[in-house]
């Protein structure tokens, strides 16, 4: 792993890069940005054409949505509810840089009264690890760092392949909007955005983050954003 400077609009930040067998890696034509307002954004650093691949990038960490036999016995004991949190806490911890790029990523507040399904989802998850293999595995984290993880998987994973749920380092600062610059898709194991519209150099990139928004009432999709990803649209 190596890291590499960059600097957008006179702004230095940091990327970590990998091999191809790793997850994190520069992304052509994009870059991380503070923007007054929205915190850190996902930024256009060239002109993009409707049509055209703005990025393109491959899973974090990706969990099935429907699981096989095996899957289903190797967490039998988990509690349903949190047998999901617990895969993607696994997978999340299966390597220092992967748990150290969750911890980057921003993390909602999430309170019980609002959300209490995510919420005990997660601590639920976090709980049941600690409790199985938090002693044998001495380098997992803390309960309480457990559930931020969780959490911060919740509200920045994209549904992808049509089969899992999966975390990404760059596209999890891409904004939700229900009019969007882009759309997305899953080609190639990678999660690939294209322009809907011309969009200018230093323009934020957004996409719609929720599923089937065209079946749901303004309302209905508002809430629904807001408990689960706590934004605004």
């Amino acid at each position: 792993i190596f890291s590499t400077r960059l600097s957008v609009f006179g702004k230095a930040f940091f990327y970590f890069a990998m091999q191809p067998s790793g997850v994190w890696r520069i992304v052509s034509g994009v870059a991380v940005q503070e923007t007054p307002g929205l915190g850190l954004t996902l930024v256009a650093t060239q002109d993009v054409n409707a049509g055209e691949v703005v990025f393109s990038e491959a899973p974090l960490v990706e969990v099935p949505l429907q699981w096989d036999h095996e899957t289903a016995v190797k967490y039998a004991d988990v509690p349903l509810e949190a047998a999901m949190q617990v895969m993607e806490l696994e997978g999340l911890l299966s390597s220092n840089e992967a748990r150290e790029a969750v911890l980057q990523l921003s993390c909602p507040t999430f309170s019980e009264e609002e959300s209490p399904a995510i919420v005990t989802r997660c601590q639920e998850a976090a709980r049941w690890l600690c409790e199985r293999v938090g002693a044998v595995k001495s380098h997992y984290p803390a309960e309480d760092v457990m559930v931020k993880m969780a959490l911060t998987f919740e509200a920045n994973a994209y549904y992808f392949k049509g089969t899992h749920q999966a975390l990404f380092l760059h596209s999890s600062h891409v904004r939700h909007c229900c009019a969007p610059n882009t759309v997305f898709t899953s080609a190639e194991e990678r999660l690939r955005f294209v322009a809907l519209r011309h969009i200018a150099c230093g323009e934020v990139i957004s996409a719609n983050r929720l599923r089937q928004t065209h079946l749901w009432s303004t309302p209905r999709r508002t809430a629904i954003l807001w408990q689960s990803r706590r934004e605004t649209c």
